[in-house]
């Protein structure tokens, strides 16, 4: 919410969650479109209409974008129950790992 009390999206970003376990850090860059003069006259960002062109890198091709700045996004990945779907997961060190049922 900016000091007018108008709500807009600051930025948009994209990110891929690790499928491995363990505590990450990932830096996820955002942007947005470029504001024209007028829209900056008045305080005033555009928005996506369609938010299928973030997960398309294709569809942004030629588009005017600005940097927002960046996200800084902890988390901790755990699984569980992947090896009963056939899933087989590799360790950061390489080695496979095994399943502990219960």
């Amino acid at each position: 919410m900016d000091m007018a009390g108008r709500n807009s999206i600051s930025g948009y970003g994209q990110m891929a969650i690790p499928s491995e376990p363990g505590e990450y850090k990932i830096d996820v860059v955002c942007w947005r479109p470029k504001a024209s003069i007028w829209d900056r006259m008045i305080g005033a960002h555009p928005e996506l209409l369609y938010k299928d062109v973030i997960m398309s890198s294709n569809s942004r091709f030629g588009f005017k974008t600005e940097s927002t700045g960046k996200v800084t996004i902890e988390l901790s990945v755990i699984v569980k129950d992947f090896m009963n779907h056939g899933v087989k997961l590799k360790a950061r060190d390489g080695v496979d790992m095994e399943y502990q049922g219960n």
